[in-house]
């Protein structure tokens, strides 16, 4: 059984083992509240309730005489933050990682301690949408809170609370703090007196897959029997699993798809190279994987899915997805369109450019595609940098991924076959391949990823189209960049 809690909506998937086949699942959107400018929240009871919810359907639909539930395991997004006193009673809303208040704050420590210094230490470049900026600003907007604070801490330590369990960290989720020091995998303490933070503060880090007890009731659904509990991962860490990748699969790279556009692969040893330290912004970053010592190389394009939805939204009204399928019927993709877009993120403002009269929805639509597509190139060729070799294929997961359509641009686009797995979800089956190894059904993760995992579809590189879009992706870079 794999929980995995979106951005948007929180998904229970009950996956079979022997397969990887997804026998029941059911989802919960998410209400993000914004109330003033740069704010991005969410109330962390309403993701617990969601939880609850998602999980009662889930289990009302299983045979339990035929189907036992072996493991509850979990996966997260990252770089949230939740003030909690010493009861675990939040004092804050769950902060966002597009929550933009601690841009000033967060800049004063990169200047105070130095850029090179801060990326060996933890591996990127913390910015507006880290941990740090975050407690920062409210250290200095909101004194009475800081004062009562006993624990910072994640979502994912919220959840393992709710079910009566330690709040602890895994190491993914400990790294996308932004505070640990990957040469100790523990905290790092001059960055923690920088904050005015402790140890017990953050909390107890363990491995991914690392079973930390067990339930036998998630809220009001009681279970059978008592259920062994893994921390899970960052959904990211645990997508590129859900594809199949692992610190052995040196030819494949992962792009897993949705409000963010993530790259990335693993790796057996930490990346540190003159791309990484020279960085200003956090566009690749290197840290901990998933999986028992693995390394975890990534970049990402923020507000990727949540640019489409706009464009959508504003020139057809409704972003649901009847509008998307209709727009999918109407668009074709044989070279690069005449209108140049460079998309809006949650810091940046976009821009249009080359529109006519004779310009439709449909042409904008297909050229936020196109210029979405490129910004996925882009971040790709800044991971390569940390890989060397170009991947062989590229594995494909996420929301945007169940386009046939939009699969063949990016192959057509970067040159490399893209390849889509039997579950789109690749966040939960990373979680539910961490379970499978964890309770003792495969011996290892690679075993559990070998049996549960299976490619679909490969998309290969049109010649011509590649020769296109070569040519519309260097203009795109000239413009832009």
């Amino acid at each position: 059984m794999t929980v995995d809690f979106g951005t948007s909506s929180v998904r229970v998937s009950f996956i079979e083992a022997e397969d990887g086949s997804v026998l029941f699942s059911a989802s919960k959107h998410n209400c993000i509240v914004s109330p003033c400018k740069g704010y991005a929240q969410l109330n962390p009871e309403q993701l617990w309730d969601n939880s609850v919810c998602c999980m009662s359907d889930v289990v009302s639909k299983l045979d339990r005489e035929k189907i036992q539930i072996s493991a509850l395991a979990f996966s997260f997004f990252g770089d949230n933050l939740i003030l909690c006193d010493e009861t675990y009673r939040p004092l804050t809303p769950l902060i966002l990682s597009f929550d933009t208040r601690g841009g000033g704050q967060i800049s004063t420590l990169l200047d105070d301690m130095g850029y090179e210094k801060v990326i060996r230490k933890i591996g990127s470049v913390p910015d507006w949408s880290s941990v740090p900026a975050k407690y920062l600003w409210l250290c200095e907007n909101k004194r009475e809170i800081i004062g009562k604070t006993a624990y910072c801490i994640t979502n994912q330590q919220y959840i393992l609370r709710k079910l009566g369990l330690a709040p602890v960290n895994d190491k993914t989720m400990a790294f996308r703090k932004s505070l640990l020091n990957l040469e100790s995998a523990w905290w790092d303490q001059e960055l923690l007196e920088y904050l005015g933070l402790t140890d017990i503060q953050l909390g107890e880090i363990v491995e991914s897959g690392e079973v930390i007890g067990s339930v036998v009731e998630y809220g009001n659904v009681r279970f059978p029997y008592p259920v062994p509990v893994i921390p899970g991962a960052h959904d990211c860490s645990l997508g590129f699993a859900g594809l199949g990748l692992n610190e052995n699969t040196d030819t494949l790279m992962g792009n897993i798809t949705g409000t963010f556009d993530h790259f990335g692969f693993f790796r057996k040893d930490i990346v540190m190279n003159e791309q990484l330290l020279r960085q200003r912004k956090n566009e690749v970053l290197t840290g901990c994987g998933c999986f028992n010592k693995s390394w975890i190389v990534m970049g990402a394009i923020p507000a990727y899915g949540t640019y489409l939805e706009w464009v959508v939204r504003t020139f057809f009204q409704d972003a649901n997805q009847e509008t998307f399928e209709r727009l999918w019927g109407q668009v074709q993709f044989h070279g690069p369109k005449s209108i140049f877009i460079y998309p809006a993120s949650t810091v940046e403002k976009g821009r249009m450019e080359g529109m006519e009269l004779t310009t439709t929805g449909v042409d904008i639509f297909a050229a936020a595609v196109e210029a979405l597509t490129y910004e996925s190139r882009r971040v790709m060729e800044l991971c390569l940098t940390c890989k060397g070799e170009r991947p062989s294929e590229i594995r494909i997961g996420g929301g945007t991924s169940r386009s046939d359509i939009w699969n063949q641009l990016r192959a057509d686009t970067m040159g490399i076959p893209f390849a889509c797995t039997q579950n789109t979800e690749a966040s939960s089956m990373g979680a539910a391949i961490l379970g499978a190894a964890a309770c003792g059904i495969f011996h290892d993760v690679e075993s559990a990823a070998k049996e549960m995992i299976q490619v679909t579809k490969i998309f290969v590189p049109d010649k011509e189209n590649n020769s296109r879009y070569e040519m519309g992706y260097q203009r795109y870079m000239e413009k832009y960049y």
